[in-house]
């Protein structure tokens, strides 16, 4: 956190406040209080174009509309992960690897949440099952048909 202002007092609020980032990936907060203006900076995840901490549906169609093989120098805010001005199949590559519609936090990097990948017990099960059904079905424990 950068402290911008401190004093006694503060009359009145910001008019406006214009940008949330520096085009890299880099975001920050302000945060105003009775007698203070500070800074929030953090670091956003490739794929999450508009800083709300979370890579979702919003940012892949940012993506979609930029896209361009070649040509138009794009930022950050654009779609453009890999800082090659332009957005192409390896910025959709980066939603698709940090896709996290629920959020992933105020931490990046190591600290940041481990979303669980659910296992495949349900898809085992099934499988087992049907394997059985086959057995049961054309296997030894099929019935006899009598002639």
């Amino acid at each position: 956190m950068f402290l911008i202002l401190n004093a006694a007092s503060r009359i009145n609020t910001f008019q406006n406040i214009v940008g949330r980032d520096t085009n890299a990936g880099v975001f920050y907060d302000v945060n105003c209080d009775a007698n203070s203006v500070s800074l929030d900076a953090w670091q956003a995840l490739p794929g999450d174009t508009d800083g709300d901490r979370d890579v979702d549906v919003t940012d892949f169609q940012v993506c979609r509309l930029s896209f361009q093989t070649s040509g138009t120098l794009f930022g950050w805010i654009d779609g453009n992960f890999d800082n090659e001005k332009n957005v192409d199949i390896t910025d959709f590559e980066l939603i698709l690897l940090n896709f996290a519609p629920l959020g992933y936090g105020a931490a990046v990097g190591p600290s940041a949440p481990i979303y669980a990948v659910p296992e495949p017990t349900g898809n085992a099960i099934g499988f087992l099952t049907g394997f059985l059904l086959l057995i049961y079905r054309f296997g030894a424990c099929a019935p006899q048909r009598q002639e």
